[in-house]
């Protein structure tokens, strides 16, 4: 019997349009209406025997998702806990115990070393700072003004003594560890992001002059794993309010090392965009907007490399710049082979929108004070344009050999 009757749905338990049955064995089929009864009551073999005509590829097929989703089910209760962004009261227990075990270690080695030129320089615009002064206002400097301000409150809290200082950096570094345990937690199991912050605690902890110095990028990077932590969890529950949060702490990274709160602030924004393009399942089918957006996506890729061009070499590129080109190429490779991207003004709207307002925050805040001091242009010519006019951009640490970076690649 052929099923030309009546159009299959897939996952439907009966056809579409007229359906068939037979009254009793070795008897004909013959259709009735959609409205009509099924099975007709007459007597009881006629009942047991009314079967309804039903083709065995769409039922087989919604039979084998069902029993799929069931076993992905069983599976998921049985393995330790997926990576999520809603953290469980054990995750923050252990956050607790790394926080704790890690200020105990960095208490071991928090007063060796001393650098007089470094240190000695941080401490002395932070005295200036404690005196009444004003960075960028009464003096000049490389670094964002927040360094200054809290290296500087923190003498004057203290009476001019450099262990409070340290003992504060002892806080942050223990900070760094948690957050590396959340946001692979975000990422990964439990075990993986205890083994995250453990390396984090070994990095962290180790005897060097330059992380017991209230550096800027000693303040900056916590901030920006804040920030990190709070975009994932915007990103997870698409939360208006998180985006606006977290722009609001990576715009504070900003005014303590301006270059790398600027990178962090452009990767989220990268990191917006890229997942807002791939969120729609089944997006509209729109050549013309999906080549626009891969033009801007290539201009963005280049356009953080440009400033650098002149003043670095291969190496350069290797360490600090291709792991991020990696990630933009297989995010522009999805949206090829899915066919296009998501509506750009829905991303702006939802996502990048709030995120921007929040970024935009404290540093236009810090702008408009400086220039109701009339120091504006000192202030950005300070941090922005003078570095690089004398710092050149080069790799901090050698890399390995290149049989270990084929290992590692693998």
């Amino acid at each position: 019997m052929g099923t030309s009757a009546f159009k299959l749905h897939p996952c439907s338990a009966r056809p579409q349009g007229r359906h068939l049955i037979r009254k009793a064995p070795g008897e004909k089929y013959r259709s009735i209406p959609p409205g009509g009864r099924r099975v007709r009551k007459r007597h009881a073999e006629d009942k047991m025997a009314a079967v309804r005509w039903r083709t065995p590829g769409p039922s087989l097929y919604c039979a084998a998702l069902s029993w799929i989703a069931r076993s992905s089910k069983s599976e998921r209760t049985m393995r330790s806990p997926d990576p999520s962004p809603s953290l469980s009261r054990v995750d923050f227990g252990v956050a607790s115990l790394l926080f704790a075990a890690a200020v105990a270690y960095f208490l071991l080695t928090f007063t060796h070393s001393f650098e007089l030129r470094d240190e000695g320089y941080l401490l002395r615009l932070a005295s200036r700072v404690a005196a009444g002064e004003i960075p960028h206002r009464d003096f000049a400097d490389v670094y964002g003004p927040a360094v200054h301000t809290v290296n500087g409150v923190a003498l004057w809290l203290f009476d001019g003594e450099i262990a409070p200082i340290r003992l504060m950096l002892v806080v942050i570094k223990g900070g760094v560890v948690v957050l590396t345990f959340l946001i692979s937690r975000s990422l990964v199991t439990r075990p993986f992001a205890v083994v995250g912050a453990l390396l984090a605690a070994a990095y962290w902890g180790r005897v060097s002059w330059n992380l017991n110095t209230p550096y800027a990028a000693l303040y900056t990077i916590p901030l920006c794993m804040l920030a990190l932590l709070l975009l994932l969890r915007a990103l997870h529950r698409r939360s208006t309010v998180a985006y606006v949060v977290a722009g609001l702490v990576a715009g504070a990274a900003i005014l303590f090392k301006q270059s790398l709160g600027t990178f962090c602030a452009y990767g989220m924004v990268l990191s917006i965009l890229g997942l807002g393009a791939l969120e729609e399942e089944s997006p509209e089918e729109s050549p013309l907007r999906t080549r626009i957006a891969l033009v801007l996506w290539f201009i963005a890729a280049i356009a953080i490399v440009a400033p650098f061009l002149t003043r670095m070499g291969v190496q350069d590129y290797l360490l600090h710049f291709l792991p991020l080109h990696l990630i933009m190429v297989l995010i522009a490779a999805a949206v090829i082979m899915r066919g296009g991207c998501a509506s750009p003004a829905s991303i702006v709207k939802r996502r990048l929108l709030p995120f921007a307002a929040g970024l935009c925050v404290v540093p236009g805040i810090t702008a408009m004070t400086y220039a109701w001091w009339g120091r504006l242009d000192e202030l950005i010519f300070n941090m922005f344009i003078f570095p690089t006019t004398i710092i050149n951009y080069y790799i901090p640490v050698t890399l390995p050999p290149l049989s270990l970076s084929v290992l590692l690649v693998g």
